[in-house]
Order: structure tokens, then C-alpha cells, then sequence
């Protein structure tokens, strides 16, 4: 899986202390649009060449590796606090104001390492400007299939980027014939050009 529901619920609640809605309970998904693994990447003047090796060195000095990200609360930032909580790691977080500025200030060995979309790291990576240890996902990516994941060497390590389409619970009712006795959510969406309604039926445990 990507980060899962309570991880997003965690990072709402870490970033917005007083939010007027509960994620979980309140927004109900319709329909996912994409997914974008992340690439566990370091500065090359960084002497590690697999994430076994990359532990070693972290815990070797610590508080002394500077981990950039594209903000406090981003994918960026909660995939390195994941990677730090699972393998014991001390490092430095550095946010900054979006990907691309994190980025380069990666690339110019100004921070030392970074959990970035691979859209993004993946020219620099062939490029020889940043060193790929490994993929964020489950399973190896098609694009850097030498590339082996995290979870190889962080037994249960698992991030991605997932994009798609959600709504506020509009409707709640309960199925009094059906024996799982699911929730069923009846989301309407706005009228469609030619004016019929549209709706989407979501069940959910």
C-alpha cells in the first residue's frame, strides 16, 4: 500500500493542530487517478552505495545528515519520517517551499539526502547527479529496475505519491438486508453537462 489513511490522518493533525473536519470519517473517496513512487536518493559525495550502508553512515553521525523535502507535512517530508521512525536514524529535517528548489540544493550537495518522486529525480539519477539507493514501493519500478526497494532492507517500508478524487459524505444509510452489514455512501456528484444527475455508489466496511 501507499501511505496509509492513518499516516495522512497523523500528518493532518502534525501540521493543522485545529482542523474542522476528521479525514477518516468525513471525506469519502471516489475514484483514484494516479500513483508516483518515490526514490530514496543522496548527494554523491556521500559515502553509501545501498540503504544498508546508508543506515551505517546515518547512525554514525548523528543529527549531522541534512534531509531535504518539499515542506513540512509534504509526501516528500512524511516519507523520511517514516524511513527515520522504522530504521532509527537521526537526521536533520530541511523543509523547503516546494520539490524543485529541495531539489537542487540536493544536487548541489547543500543537503545530503532525499525522498523525491521519481517524475522528478529520475533524468538527474541517470544523469549521475544524484545516486538512487532504492524505490519507495513494493515491488521494483519498471523505470530503474536495478532499483531495489526500500522494504528489501526495512522490512514493511512502503510510500508512494497517490493522487485521485474524493467528496465530503453527503449521505449515510444503512443496508438492513445486507449481512455485512456495510456502510453504504451515496455521493452525489454535480449535474452533468446534459443535465442528468450522476452518483457514485462507494461501499465501504
Amino acid at each position: 500500500m501507499a501511505i496509509r489513511s492513518f499516516n495522512l490522518v497523523r500528518r493532518a493533525r502534525s501540521t493543522h493542530h485545529k482542523l474542522p473536519f476528521n479525514l477518516v470519517r468525513d471525506i469519502a473517496p471516489v475514484a483514484g487517478t494516479n500513483r508516483v513512487p518515490f526514490v530514496m536518493e543522496i548527494n554523491p559525495s556521500v559515502p553509501a552505495k545501498s540503504v544498508p550502508e546508508f543506515i551505517a553512515y546515518a547512525k554514525a553521525n548523528p543529527g549531522k545528515i541534512n534531509m531535504a523535502s518539499g515542506g513540512t507535512g509534504s509526501a516528500t517530508h512524511v516519507s523520511g519520517e517514516l524511513f527515520k521512525m522504522m530504521t532509527g536514524v537521526d537526521m536533520l529535517h530541511v523543509p523547503y517551499r516546494g520539490g524543485a528548489p529541495a531539489l537542487t540544493d540536493l544536487i548541489g550537495g547543500r543537503v545530503h539526502i532525499m525522498f523525491d518522486a521519481m517524475t522528478s529525480s529520475i533524468e538527474y539519477i541517470k544523469a549521475g547527479k544524484l545516486r538512487a539507493l532504492a524505490v519507495t514501493t513494493a515491488t521494483r519500478s519498471e523505470a530503474l529496475p536495478e532499483l531495489p526497494t526500500v522494504s528489501d532492507f526495512v522490512p514493511g517500508y512502503e510510500t508512494s505519491n497517490v493522487g485521485g478524487l474524493a467528496r465530503q459524505r453527503i449521505h449515510l444509510r444503512r443496508s438492513s438486508t445486507d449481512s455485512t452489514r456495510r456502510s453504504m455512501l451515496l455521493l452525489p456528484i454535480p449535474r452533468s453537462r446534459r443535465g442528468s444527475p450522476i452518483s457514485v455508489l462507494s461501499l465501504c466496511r
